[in-house]
């Protein structure tokens, strides 16, 4: 991944974060994005001199981070981006499930069933609604607490 898009990615994150929750550390921050706190800081004062962030509070223990309008428009616009930059990712990956289907089928209405549960059965399974397939099962995620 180019730099700028993790520079992208990490600015949506922190954005994202910092919108449902006002009061988090710049510590459970870094531990949720798997960044160092040197990282997180850089990233986070950067968002604040570009406006999309406000910081209030003196005390490095009782900081709170606002989103800003700008900063709210911000986070959109790095959605659709990365959006509009891996669609054409989903739609190789959709062709090859429905190719694959196709051939396993002979393009008849048959029973097949998805095991395991990950971003590639997900698709399969959001390709059924439009095709004629019945599954056995419908994948579910195990969650393993």
């Amino acid at each position: 991944m180019p730099e700028y898009q993790k520079e992208e990615l990490t600015d949506y994150h922190i954005l994202k974060t910092i919108e449902n929750d006002a009061s988090i550390s710049q510590r459970r921050l870094s531990s949720q994005m798997e960044l160092n706190v040197a990282s997180v800081n850089f990233a986070l004062r950067r968002l604040i001199k570009k406006g999309f962030i406000r910081m209030v509070g003196a005390n490095p223990r009782r900081i709170k981070y606002y989103i800003t309008p700008e900063g709210l428009r911000e986070k959109t616009q790095l959605a659709y981006s990365f959006f509009g930059r891996n669609f054409h990712f989903y739609k190789e990956v959709r062709n090859d499930i429905e190719t694959r289907i196709i051939k396993a089928t002979n393009g008849s209405k048959t029973r097949i069933a998805i095991y395991g549960v990950n971003e590639l059965s997900e698709i399969t399974y959001m390709y059924r609604n439009f095709k004629i397939i019945f599954f056995v099962c419908k994948p579910r995620r195990i969650n393993n607490n």
